[in-house]
């Protein structure tokens, strides 16, 4: 029931996944007029969700600046219907008034039960959590104070209008707790914070609650609350343990398994020790084990955390990029630093410069006293100034060794503060004559120009990773304004939900939210987009045969059409495949023939079918496409995914069943001969994958077997041909919440078939199956996975998230390396292609935009991209540099 373009009230219709709850789905939509909004689908049909249910009804009247206010309510029955509240309810919590559909009773039905509760939300900016992301990957160690202590100040303010007695929902004042506060919950419209999410909010009846369960996020909660007693202080607890979360990037306990979490915050066991002291102490009151002890509110909170800061002098940046605090750490980053202060790499006037600027203001004894500190620990590090630089100027140039005199030596020197000032002269003398000219590179070779060096690197970038590297920091350095560009190939009405690139590199077909495909010429960037209209109403899938010369579409309108990509007339003659029992659902081709294979299904009847439709295989650019034969296979259940394994013999299935609530999932397989050859419908061969959300066939594994991304957020691996159908499971570590596989990928290598799938917890698992151990999971960010791509040697995997990134990850890099982000500038990246023969990243996002990048750019980007901190939280986070776009 829940998928993109289900319409659950009139004028509101579902355009993205955005994630789980813990008793429902997110999704955004848009609303009447056009506006995007958040709806959470709240699950009742175990009664579990009744108690968000209650707690939303307690607080959807609740208005305050710095809370997320809720828009509307409803209830839908297991169709997908809303349901018209009593009226003696009415008022109190239906926010929108229904009216009544053709053919549907708006008569209160009391014997029917609700099986779901929507709640719609402001849809918000970015949330604390990612914007602790986005300083991290600016090579912040958090966010910084200054603008920190503004978001805590106004997160408070909600905080605490929440938790005063004040709210009377009809038994008199009463006080309200959140009970999940944590990062993620509190997000930014604008520049104001503003906290969401009160699906676990209780009401305080004194000074604590009677509930008798625990309710919250392990990381953030009150040990009180962890009991299922939270206090009226639980949410100071929460916002304190965020606040130091925010501040460092460090979540205040060992990463470890729930239990050593919830015994950490039990006992006490929090650790503060990356702040200075009176931040510290601040933070040890608001969490103190015994709530009555902490601070009287959240904004005396607040103002003990300012003043803290304030007696600090955190009036200047609190955090310096990482590599600036440890300059000695990485040989080969571009951002290590030399001895006196400058990067490595400036030129020499830029360094005379900042030389110069360095002693500004300052005795020449001062100056020669810290140029011999930091000889001095550069000793204790056994290192030299050459050391610092090596690997780092130019490739050709050695290694020249320069000894410092030792540490005591050094000490005695800083007795004498005249012979220090002669030692200033010359030690800036030494850094000018030597240290330079190693910095600038000791040949006499002609310099090559930055477009050479590039051109060079684009050349090895796939067989020679760490020459190619090493030329395109060579640019970098030599043309900081160095960009990827960003190229704009089309705009569509509404969100890109499939793109395909044609194996040769030149065609991109796109699917939007409407009936028409559109074809785009990749490389004639003047060539016109043609629009391949002929349905009547929305597509739902569509595929390309191993040629990319045809394009098989299904819609809503119970056709199918096949367009042959290659003639000049291709928007005017389409073949259309009729008489389909219903919409058609997905569709794929057959490798080993031109055979195009379709599944509907009318829901209102249960009666569904297999479409099997061989074509004339003649086609080029001056014919079309003929029908040969056809033959239909009745089926009893709906198809969500068709795929071909590469032989052509079997033609598998996800299937779904017809209860919304909990719908049964399975993996179905047929053999293609008897579906042609078989009275009626044959009986189809069952994984029993109750989990499965995608499928895709295995080519080299050398048995017929076919890969199933899990709900659970696993990918197993079946084969159709032995009597254990299950191969091998790969079940990555789940942090949190459950999550399930958004989006899978398989390419065939020599001999072995390599997997990737996008998970909705933000993490993108890669698997070179058949070989032990080859398996990796990286984390790119907190929001879902939508789709993911592979580069035609496995090695490269391309991923979009609804937040509007485009990710390209270089496998064979090791954390915290390889990966890239790209912004696109619209919410959420829906379709992502690969298109190796055109050297292009192709995104398609939901604003309609399709984006592509030079593909060769990027993954020099990849292979040079620094190392950057991990974030520490319930998964550790492996943060990309953000780039920003031309």
């Amino acid at each position: 029931m829940l998928k993109r373009g289900f319409q659950f009230a009139p004028g509101y219709r579902l355009q993205e996944f955005l994630g789980k709850g813990q008793f429902g789905q997110v999704w955004r939509a848009s609303a009447p007029g056009g506006a995007a909004t958040a709806v959470k689908f709240i699950d009742l049909s175990d009664g579990q969700g009744q108690k968000e249910y209650d707690a939303i009804r307690r607080v959807k009247q609740i208005r305050h600046a710095n809370l997320m206010p809720i828009t509307a309510i409803w209830l839908l029955d297991a169709q997908g219907r809303v349901m018209e509240e009593a009226p003696e309810e009415a008022m109190e919590t239906i926010d929108l008034s229904v009216p009544e559909a053709p053919g549907r009773s708006a008569i209160y039905q009391p014997e029917l039960e609700p099986s779901w509760l929507v709640v719609a939300m402001l849809l918000g900016g970015k949330s604390l959590h990612q914007r602790l992301r986005e300083c991290i990957g600016d090579g912040l160690t958090g966010i910084p104070p200054k603008e920190l202590i503004s978001y805590m100040d106004e997160s408070a303010k909600g905080i605490d209008f929440l938790n005063m007695p004040q709210h009377d929902l009809g038994e008199g004042p009463i006080a309200i707790q959140h009970s999940d506060i944590k990062p993620a919950n509190i997000v930014l419209i604008g520049s104001s914070a503003v906290v969401c999410d009160f699906g676990l909010a209780r009401i305080l009846t004194r000074n604590q609650v009677t509930a008798t369960s625990a309710a919250g996020t392990p990381a953030y909660m009150a040990p009180e609350a962890i009991s299922g007693k939270p206090s009226r202080t639980s949410d100071q607890y929460s916002l304190a343990v965020s606040y130091y979360h925010l501040r460092t990037g460090e979540l205040p306990l060992n990463d470890g398994s729930l239990w050593e979490v919830l015994d950490a915050h039990r006992h006490g066991r929090l650790r503060f020790s990356r702040l200075p002291e009176a931040e510290q102490r601040v933070l040890r009151k608001a969490t103190d084990l015994q709530w009555e002890n902490r601070f009287e509110n959240c904004l005396d909170f607040v103002d003990a955390l300012r003043e803290a800061l304030r007696s600090e002098g955190e009036t200047r940046p609190s955090f310096a990029p990482l590599n600036a605090a440890n300059s000695n750490e990485s040989a080969d980053s571009e951002f290590a630093f030399g001895p006196t202060g400058t990067q490595v790499g400036e030129t020499g006037q830029a360094a005379t410069k900042k030389i110069v600027e360095t002693s500004t203001g300052r005795s020449e004894a001062e100056m020669a006293t810290t140029v011999l500190d930091q000889a001095e620990k550069s000793t204790r590090r056994n290192t030299g100034v050459a050391a610092t630089l090596k690997g780092l100027g130019d490739a050709a140039s050695p290694a020249t060794e320069i000894v410092p005199a030792s540490v005591p030596a050094l000490q005695r020197l800083k007795q004498h503060p005249k012979i220090l000032a002669g030692i200033a002269v010359a030690l800036s003398a030494l850094v000018l004559a030597i240290v330079l000219p190693l910095i600038l590179g000791g040949n006499n070779s002609p310099p090559r120009t930055s477009e050479e060096l590039l051109a060079e690197a684009v050349t090895l970038v796939d067989t020679d990773t760490q020459q190619a590297r090493s030329l395109f920091l060579q640019v970098v350095k030599d043309n900081a304004e160095w960009k990827p560009t960003t190229r704009r190939i089309a705009d569509l009405d509404g969100p890109v939900m499939q793109l395909i690139a044609t194996p040769d590199g030149r065609r991109l077909v796109a699917m939007g939210d409407g009936p028409a495909p559109v074809l785009t010429d990749l490389i004639d960037g003047d060539a016109k987009q043609v629009l391949l209209q002929g349905h009547e109403t929305l597509i739902n899938s569509m595929a390309t045969d191993s040629s990319g010369g045809l394009l098989l579409t299904g819609g809503f309108d119970a056709d199918a059409r096949v367009w042959n990509l290659l003639s000049e007339t291709v928007a005017t003659s389409p073949l259309v495949l009729k008489g389909h029992t219903g919409e058609v659902d997905c569709v794929a081709w057959n490798p080993s023939k031109t055979m195009a294979i379709t599944s509907s299904f009318a829901s209102a009847n249960g009666i569904g079918e297999i479409g099997l439709w061989e074509l004339s295989s003649a086609v080029s650019d001056s014919s079309g496409v003929t029908l040969i034969r056809e033959r239909r296979i009745p089926i009893s259940e709906k198809f969500t995914s068709l795929t071909v394994d590469g032989t052509g013999t079997w033609v598998a299935a996800a299937t779904v069943g017809s209860d919304p609530i909990a719908p049964a999932t399975d993996v179905v397989a047929f053999r293609m001969d008897e579906l042609w050859n078989t009275e009626g419908s044959p009986t189809p061969i069952r994984l029993n994958a109750k989990n499965a959300a995608r499928i895709a066939f295995l080519s080299r594994y050398g048995k017929a077997s076919i890969a199933v991304g899990e709900r659970g957020g696993s990918v197993a691996v079946f084969s159709l041909s032995e009597d254990k159908p299950l191969i091998d499971r790969w079940e990555p570590p789940k942090y949190g919440e459950e999550h399930q596989i958004e989006a899978l990928r398989v390419v065939s290598i020599d001999t072995h078939d390599i997997i990737a799938a996008g998970s909705s917890d933000g993490s993108v698992l890669w698997w070179k199956f058949g070989e032990l151990g080859k398996n990796q999971r990286r984390v790119l960010t907190d929001h879902a996975i939508s789709c993911v791509d592979l580069s035609a040697d496995g090695r490269w995997v391309a991923a979009g998230t609804t937040d509007g990134h485009a990710w390209l990850w270089d496998t064979q890099s090791k954390e915290p390396s390889g990966v890239i982000q790209l912004d696109t500038n619209s919410t959420s990246v829906d379709s992502i292609a690969i298109a190796s023969a055109a050297n292009l990243l192709i995104a398609g996002c939901d604003d309609g935009s399709i984006q592509a990048w030079d593909l060769a750019h990027l993954k020099l980007m990849a292979v040079a991209t620094p190392s950057v901190p991990t974030f520490q939280g319930p998964a550790k986070v492996i943060v990309a540099p953000k780039l920003t776009m031309k």
